[in-house]
């Protein structure tokens, strides 16, 4: 079959046109269609996808066509990079002019590489982004057994390596909060605080432990799936909008892209702000900031450091909300929601909910519209704050 009919479905199934006619909210939901905006229409794209990577790899043999990353998990975006892997037992041959070419020439992003079973390990060994890559291999087509064997190796790596990618992964999670201190108002929903990244890093080290244990990666639980949804179906509608792979939502599309999912501009903005603090939150409780480490001549002078305000958990039961609200404001900020929901933050703040993720109405500020920094505030400030906002 020609490379064109082959990849044609796929090639429809990106189409704006198509995507954004089934998204009429007065249709029935279908998730065997491009119906939903986030994963079914991911898993749309990626069975397309698999469709036609069957066709071109017909008639190959001793070859297994294998798709990784979010290809591999069924989340193929709109505009996202397609990865795929060529395992062979020998040389290539024939197949990467008749699997890799039709890609390239059908002007697709193709991350792409051959390898076998061995050299599968090695390649995860040598570098994180091919190890995570690789824990979500996916065979698609070819030879079962190949893939089979690939599978045992995997689950021998995994195990190998997975201590390796959790300090990996606390390592970058940890700069990132450095350089992306509080939520942003243009947030990239794949690589910012709280995006699609970081909750797949949580994914690759259960599913390391689960993959060197002999099992399946478990799902994600249903906030963490719930925000899945909503990051893909606003890369999705970023991608359409822009026919390109464009992840930043900045304000001005913000309009856009709610029309696009036919939902209101503010309450998508705070489902979207909503489910990348959720996802932060999950991060932060698997990576804990580390303990700031003494300096080389308080360690020398046998000085120490001086302690840490009690965390909000920590503090006594007897301590006013007040006093808790002050420990919260005094403390590093745990994640990207300043002040997270509470019974304490009820009774003293009950306003905070209606303004909680809300973005801000003003496109040139950087922040959310009560994200702000607060050093060292005293009883009396916050006491005069509260008397204020209550006249």
């Amino acid at each position: 079959m020609a490379a064109g009919t082959a990849l044609d479905r796929f090639q429809e199934a990106r189409a704006a046109a198509v995507v954004r006619a089934s998204l009429r909210p007065d249709q029935p939901s279908d998730t065997t269609k491009a119906g939903l905006p986030g994963l079914a229409a991911c898993h749309h794209l990626s069975d397309a996808l698999d469709g036609g990577l069957r066709e071109l790899a017909a008639g190959l043999r001793g070859v297994a066509v294998v798709a990784l990353g979010g290809y591999g998990r069924r989340e193929q975006c709109r505009h996202s990079d397609v990865d795929v892997m060529l395992l062979v037992s020998g040389p290539a041959g024939e197949a990467t002019q008749q699997v890799l070419y039709p890609l390239w020439d059908a002007g697709l992003k193709v991350g792409h590489s051959v390898r076998t079973v061995a050299e599968s390990a090695v390649a995860a060994a040598q570098n994180v982004e091919t190890l995570t890559a690789l824990l979500d291999a996916r065979l698609v087509a070819g030879d079962g057994e190949l893939f089979a064997a690939f599978e045992r190796e995997q689950r021998r790596f995994a195990g190998k390596q997975r201590e390796a990618l959790r300090g990996e992964i606390a390592a970058q999670h940890h700069a990132l909060v450095r350089r992306e201190r509080w939520q942003r108002q243009d947030p990239n929903v794949k690589t910012g605080r709280g995006g699609l990244r970081q909750l797949q890093a949580l994914h690759w080290l259960a599913a390391a432990e689960a993959l060197a244990e002999g099992e399946r990666p478990p799902p994600p639980a249903a906030p963490l799936a719930d925000a899945r949804e909503v990051l893909l179906a606003t890369r999705n509608a970023l991608h359409a909008l822009a026919e390109r792979p464009n992840d930043v939502y900045r304000p001005d599309l913000a309009p856009e892209v709610a029309a696009w999912l036919a939902e209101d501009r503010e309450s998508w903005g705070r489902r979207l702000f909503t489910a990348m603090r959720d996802i932060d939150a999950a991060v932060a409780a698997a990576f804990p900031e580390e303990q700031s480490r003494r300096r080389w001549w308080q360690l020398k002078r046998g000085h120490s450091p001086a302690a840490a305000p009690p965390a909000p958990s920590a503090q006594p039961e007897a301590a006013s909300d007040l006093d808790r609200l002050l420990a919260v404001l005094r403390a590093p900020p745990a994640s990207l929601d300043p002040l997270p929901p509470s019974d304490w933050l009820a009774r003293l703040l009950p306003e905070w909910e209606v303004l909680r993720a809300r973005p801000h109405i003003a496109p040139f500020h950087e922040h959310g519209a009560i994200t702000r920094r607060v050093s060292g505030p005293s009883r009396r400030d916050c006491g005069s704050a509260l008397g204020a906002s209550a006249l």
